[in-house]
């Protein structure tokens, strides 16, 4: 999924891509997202409104995609990716998890 840089927060970028995961159940999304506790916030709105369950995402940090040995980045094999607050992979650090992708 492209775009969205220009959108501001709270704008529905990522329940976007959770409906998108909601409507491609069979498929892998590897998402990442700067924090935890940003990922857990959206889950817990969505579960409030009614969502689903997504036991097809991979929920990765930035941190944690950096520090992640080459072979088990391998193994993800995601059919989608995404990566929330985007603008932050442009760190010197964060980035270097995002350019496996």
């Amino acid at each position: 999924m492209e775009g969205g840089g220009d959108s501001p927060t709270g704008t529905g970028k990522s329940m976007i891509a959770f409906k998108l995961a909601e409507d491609h159940k069979n498929s892998r999304v590897c998402w990442a997202s700067p924090s935890a506790y940003i990922f857990q916030t959206q889950l817990e709105n969505l579960k409030r409104e009614g969502g689903s369950d997504f036991g097809n995402i991979v929920f990765l940090t930035y941190a944690g995609l950096m520090k992640m040995e080459s072979g088990l980045l391998s193994g993800l094999l995601p059919d989608y990716i995404v990566l929330d607050e985007f603008y932050r992979c442009g760190a010197a650090e964060w980035g270097k998890g995002v350019r496996f992708f």
